[in-house]
């Protein structure tokens, strides 16, 4: 209506078009304080609904690996090997790897896979089915209000992941192959190998899970 206006000099100018374009920052998912970590896994390992749900136990290997959340509800009980677990499925060529869990995970792995039954999901719905994506977060959601353990997403554990390694002293590229990333920075481009994550990095998550 203003440009038609300004057209038939109805007004001077069109002062919508004046006005500078607004400018919407995007706004990523926040990385968990490493200090902070120990205590958001403590408080819902003791929660009885988050721990026989089963979500206390997807929470620490996301938070312990800085997997996708779609990659570790993928993930079947035959794709742990000890302390070795293979990312069959993911959204990119470099997110197809093997990594090498830090102790803590490791442990609860061995527990999750007493079963042996290696075509069964490795974090299933109470009923055993594999868990949705979505179904999933809204539980995450319901559960960190429910504890007050703050706004924090499932990428924002691998946002808290990239940090504790780079801190532990990882290069960009072993951080970048740790957590499936086709490029180790915004500059570079070098699709990282399929090697077993290195023994560093899971060393260096250890004291950051607590």
């Amino acid at each position: 209506m203003l440009g038609l206006a300004a057209r038939s000099d109805a007004v001077k100018a069109n002062s919508v078009r004046e006005l500078a374009p607004i400018q919407a920052k995007a706004v990523g998912a926040t990385a968990v304080p490493l200090d902070v970590l120990p205590v958001l896994l403590s408080t819902l390992a003791t929660d009885e609904a988050a721990s026989e749900s089963g979500l206390s136990d997807l929470v620490t290997f996301i938070a312990g690996t800085g997997v996708r959340i779609s990659e570790a509800l993928d993930l079947n009980v035959g794709d742990v090997d000890g302390n070795v677990v293979t990312i069959r499925k993911s959204k990119t060529t470099a997110g197809e790897r093997r990594i090498t869990v830090p102790a803590a995970v490791a442990d609860m792995l061995e527990r999750r896979t007493r079963s042996n039954l290696s075509g069964l999901p490795l974090f299933p719905t109470v009923l055993g089915k594999r868990r949705d994506r979505r179904n999933t977060s809204g539980e995450w959601q319901a559960a960190r209000e429910r504890l007050g353990l703050g706004d924090y997403t499932f990428h924002s554990f691998r946002k808290t992941v990239a940090t504790a390694l780079d801190q532990a002293g990882l290069s960009a590229r072993d951080i970048a192959e740790y957590l499936g990333h086709a490029n180790p920075s915004l500059t570079m481009n070098t699709y990282m190998s399929k090697t077993v994550g290195g023994r560093r990095a899971a060393d260096a998550l250890d004291p950051a899970l607590g």
